[in-house]
């Protein structure tokens, strides 16, 4: 018993030495489904599987000679905290297959510039706890040319809230990077490009949040209309820092993520609270989802009241000519409801593409120092 428990003990330790494999199921985090390393179906990310199946044999290897093991099987565990991981990209899906799919092959024409990627594709329940099929069975038929895809189901309906904060779970000495993604985006095959330069540039300030792929419209004060900040924002100012976020593909700071979440947690409990910021349209727009008993869909609005009360700004992207690093098609579901006949007909005859980004300039990465800050109200921060 005491031999085996040694080998148990060391098979652990030697798994995370050379894997850094973390294999989790309990009732706080979701499960995932079981991974294997199927290298005939991630050919096309050779690379990355070949270091990891050589991790593996060396590890095989290891246990079975020294300790005079007949196979050690470890391809059922899950990929978790490796520490080569550069960039992770959680897509959340419930039940819009063909949106993801548009997704997904966006994602498979992106520029990774040679770093080690993982797609984990999480995967929500209805409220009666389903998972639907045809989106389960589009995600788990997807190949992922640059990398590692994983599919994930949640054991219980999580709603939009959990799909946001209950997805990424950094080791305290990761640096990769992480990506929300929900379904119905498109991404520019150079969203990575930018996000790997500016989170090396501004991952050391503190008041700096996360990078949002979108910029195109982001809406301030109450009392002002409707406005594009780009409208006015000078074209030599390649980025900006603004107060809220935008969850069309948003890229958090680890550090302030994981304060953000912690913070969640613990002041959610009060069901007297209410993150309401006086004057903010989204507090607005909170509000009457209340009176309709949906703030269930608005998980944003916390995240818009945590940056407020410490300062916090998020950074977008200013390209020219409004592109953009990501776009939403606005299709039917939590925050858009069905159109009508003509507004469908609009919309297919809109090109979503002509505002991502397709040509790339290395001045869009010439970050300044001291970025500009723009308030709430659109207003220039001195």
């Amino acid at each position: 018993m005491l031999r085996k428990n040694r080998i148990a003990f060391l098979l652990g330790c030697a798994a995370i030495y050379f894997l850094s494999f973390n294999q989790y199921y309990n009732t706080s985090r979701v499960n995932t489904l079981a991974f294997s390393l199927d290298l005939d179906r991630q050919i096309d990310g050779r690379l990355f599987a070949e270091s990891l199946r050589e991790r593996i044999e060396r590890t095989q290897k290891f246990l079975m000679h020294d300790f005079e093991m007949d196979y050690v099987d470890i391809n059922a565990v899950t990929l978790d905290d490796d520490p080569c991981i550069d960039l992770r990209i959680i897509v959340i899906v419930y039940d819009r297959a063909e949106s993801m799919k548009r997704l997904l092959n966006s994602l498979n024409e992106a520029d990774y510039l040679g770093d080690c990627v993982i797609l984990d594709i999480w995967i929500d329940r209805s409220i009666d706890n389903v998972i639907d099929p045809v989106t389960y069975k589009m995600a788990s038929e997807f190949t992922f040319k640059h990398g590692i895809c994983r599919v994930h189901n949640q054991t219980d309906h999580v709603g939009i809230y959990g799909q946001w904060m209950k997805t990424w779970h950094p080791a305290d000495d990761s640096h990769e990077i992480a990506v929300f993604l929900e379904d119905d985006l498109t991404v520019s095959p150079y969203f990575y490009k930018w996000l790997k330069a500016v989170h090396k540039m501004y991952d050391d300030n503190p008041y700096i949040n996360g990078y949002s792929l979108y910029s195109l419209s982001v809406r301030h004060k109450d009392t002002m209309k409707y406005r594009i900040l780009p409208n006015f924002i000078p074209p030599e100012h390649v980025v900006y820092l603004y107060p809220l976020l935008a969850t069309w593909g948003f890229s958090p700071s680890k550090q302030n993520w994981m304060k953000f979440i912690s913070w969640f947690y613990r002041v959610s409990r009060d069901p007297e609270f209410q993150p309401i910021i006086p004057g903010l349209m989204a507090s607005a727009w909170y509000q009457k989802l209340k009176e309709r008993n949906r703030t269930d869909t608005m998980w944003s609005m916390w995240h818009i009241y945590y940056a407020w009360k410490n300062s916090e700004f998020t950074m977008h992207p200013n390209l020219p000519e409004r592109q953009s690093l990501a776009v939403n098609w606005k299709e039917p579901g939590l925050h858009v409801e069905n159109k009508t006949v003509s507004e469908k007909k609009e919309k297919e005859n809109f090109d979503f593409n002509t505002s991502l980004l397709y040509e790339w300039d290395d001045q869009f990465i010439n970050f300044p120092e001291n970025p500009l800050r723009i308030s709430a109200s659109g207003e220039v921060v001195h």
